[in-house]
């Protein structure tokens, strides 16, 4: 039997120009590296040198073991704030003391704990840092004057602020980072994340879409990395007071919100590496909780800024998200497509990605194939569940400057011996 009937025709080609995610996929992975050559070739920037005047906020909790990074941010001493809650588990706390001690780092303890589920958020810890209306001032006429200074030092007062995970580090010192922010006049700005291992298969095949997605970044530097984010701290301080506040996609919404407060929002080809995870049931995991922020920006926040750009919005809104029934359909009517759909997407990596090939590129497409057909309708139903239990939709929205996210005014830090004796060293 013919695996392509007449009456089969334009189901397949739709199903090829339009459905099918790997395709679309592929397409995207060539349409970009095109645009991409298609501009003027810039320059490796040089910088007047290292800039100093920059923070850094770790978010950290539930466990020390998520703390993966402190040799590399040693160096770095006073200008590390990590960012935790008031109701870890005293063994967390004494083992964070310890590393704050042995490095001089500061340790912001928040009273905000949960956003969506028992799980915590990290963008309100970052948020309540950021916070200048905090327990100091409350706290001015209940203590000593030195505790009031070093209560003042929970808070950032450098030009720019630096959002890092705990398992994030940099081959370079992040003084070049903030010096390229400085330099470019950027208020925020999108860098290169790339994977810190590629030993196990789940590692290799994510190492390849990370490149991928970094690539565009230079086209769209908006969509913002939760593994590191630089910004005038200005400007993110009045971005978190936007903030949805939602665990999932909290990293992208940085970027859109400052497009929308008309933030100059750019991208420095600065790379920094992550860890990724290991087995491929690590990676289910994390990828369908991804897939829920996914949903969030691209359905119930289509109408937020991705709008003005067609071809992200197509694939993203329209092809992922919009057409998934149809997809499911064409795979259970029609399911020879696949040995159409398959070889074709192997000639556009291979055309893409020539003289870089490597063996997992032959089971790339049947990664992407698990993604847009089984974790996307996943990440949906993650997305109902966080809604439920945080009661937060994840709309994204400027609000009066009087209201705040985590409640109708801006609750004021409660001063707390741990907090008084921890920060501000």
């Amino acid at each position: 039997m013919s695996i392509f009937r007449s009456e089969h025709l334009p189901a397949v080609a739709m199903t090829m120009a339009l459905l099918w995610q790997p395709m679309s996929a592929a397409l995207i992975a060539c349409v970009i590296p095109a645009r991409l050559r298609l501009q003027p070739a810039r320059p490796r920037p040089t910088y007047s040198g290292p800039c100093d005047d920059y923070t850094i906020l770790v978010p950290i909790f539930g466990n020390i073991k998520y703390l993966k990074n402190v040799r590399f941010l040693a160096p770095y001493g006073a200008k590390v704030v990590l960012c935790t809650t008031q109701g870890e588990a005293p063994e967390f706390d004494q083992a964070l003391q310890a590393v704050a001690d042995r490095h001089g780092f500061r340790i912001f303890r928040s009273e905000v704990v949960q956003a969506s589920g028992s799980r915590t958020n990290p963008w309100r810890l970052l948020s309540r840092t950021l916070d200048s209306r905090s327990g100091a001032q409350r706290a001015a006429a209940e203590t000593a004057r030195d505790r009031i200074i070093r209560e003042s030092f929970a808070h950032v007062q450098t030009t720019f602020t630096i959002f890092l995970d705990g398992d994030t580090v940099a081959s370079e010192d992040l003084g070049m980072l903030a010096a390229a922010a400085r330099d470019s006049g950027h208020d925020i700005a999108s860098v290169r994340i790339l994977a810190s291992r590629t030993a196990t298969l789940a590692e290799k095949l994510q190492a390849i879409e990370y490149e991928a997605a970094m690539n565009a970044r230079r086209i769209y530097p908006w969509l913002t990395s939760g593994a590191c984010v630089i910004g005038r701290t200005r400007a993110l301080h009045a971005i978190m007071h936007h903030h949805s506040l939602f665990f999932s996609g909290g990293d992208i919404e940085i970027g859109k919100l400052a497009k929308l407060l008309k933030y100059s929002v750019g991208h420095i080809p600065f790379v920094l590496y992550t860890d990724v995870p290991e087995t491929l049931r690590a990676w289910f995991k994390q990828r369908v909780a991804w897939c829920g922020g996914d949903f969030r920006h691209a359905v119930i926040n289509s109408h937020r800024y991705s709008w003005r750009h067609p071809f992200y919005f197509l694939y993203s809104t329209v092809i992922v998200h919009v057409l998934m029934p149809l997809r499911w359909y064409e795979l259970l009517v029609h399911p020879r497509v696949l040995l159409t759909v398959i070889p074709v997407y192997w000639l556009l990596t291979l055309a893409t990605n020539w003289g870089r090939l490597q063996p997992q590129f032959a089971l790339y497409p049947f990664y992407s194939l698990v993604q847009v057909m089984i974790v996307v309708p996943l990440g949906i139903c993650m997305y109902v569940r966080m809604v439920m239990r945080s009661r937060n939709v994840g709309r994204i929205r400027l609000r009066p400057r009087h209201q705040a996210p985590w409640g109708r005014s801006i609750r004021r830090l409660r001063p707390t011996p741990q907090l008084q004796g921890q920060v501000g060293r």
